[in-house]
């Protein structure tokens, strides 16, 4: 009878593999410890002095005009992260800041710590006479509304600000007069383009995996006088489309 037993005992153990061992321990895989490249983000805010951005919206700039911004958007390339010496090639160099498209997918990068980013402001020769049409839509460098793109001149647009600028409050009472910079050419891509920012960090699988940089919009008019230095389409006016070039350039700053 015992034996009997003892066979059942056993056989009911084997059919539920439980209950008759130790319960072995259970290890999960930490997520964040995936090895596998990641996705990192430059990501922009936009202010006009201390305040946010917005279209449409009247400023009071420190020279005591006001401004109102229609259009305001500016291209980025050749961007790179660093890693102390080197510098990272990414799958996704060009970014189009808007005030509606703050943020860019740089690509998947290997998930390690990184010291910071540099950039050219404008499109670099090479791609500036690209045809927009080959690129698929969402690609920076594909047709954009606004256009982006000189038909007639097989050229890119660096960056389009438009607007309207008055010595009182913009409103409908005082629609106020019109500013318009259009800023292009090869000529206007030049090595003091290149901005680099030392911004820590560290790519992870749990990460936001974001650099943060921030564009200051009345940078755009530093040194200007609006009732004469209000248009230039790159072509005329080259040497205002130089300043304002450099007005932008200086408008990026990092967010420590």
């Amino acid at each position: 009878m015992k034996f009997t037993l003892l066979s059942v005992c056993i056989l009911v153990c084997l059919s539920m593999n439980s209950g008759c061992k130790k319960d072995e321990p259970v290890f999960e895989v930490d997520p964040c410890l995936s090895a596998s490249p990641k996705e990192a983000f430059l990501s922009f805010s936009m202010y006009v002095d201390s305040l946010p951005f917005e279209l449409q919206t009247d400023y009071l700039l420190s020279d005591g005009h006001h401004v109102k911004f229609e259009t305001a958007q500016f291209y980025l390339s050749g961007i790179h992260l660093l890693k102390d010496s080197n510098q990272i090639n990414l799958s996704n160099d060009v970014a189009l800041i808007t005030p509606t498209s703050l943020q860019t997918n740089l690509g998947k990068i290997e998930q390690s710590s990184y010291t910071g980013i540099k950039f050219d402001f404008g499109i670099d020769s090479l791609r500036n006479h690209g045809d927009p049409t080959l690129f698929s839509a969402g690609n920076p460098l594909a047709i954009q509304v606004p256009s982006m793109h000189w038909s007639w001149n097989q050229g890119y647009i660096f960056a389009i600000f438009e607007g309207k600028f008055s010595t009182t409050t913009i409103n409908s009472s005082n629609p106020g007069n019109d500013f318009s910079y259009h800023i292009g050419l090869d000529s206007n891509f030049k090595p003091d383009n290149l901005r680099s920012f030392t911004i820590p960090l560290h790519v992870s699988a749990c990460g936001d995996n974001k650099i943060k940089l921030r564009f200051n919009a009345a940078h755009v008019f530093n040194g200007l006088t609006l009732e004469t230095d209000f248009n230039t389409q790159s072509t005329v006016n080259y040497g205002l489309s130089t300043r304002v070039r450099n007005n932008i350039i200086s408008g990026i700053t990092s967010v420590q």
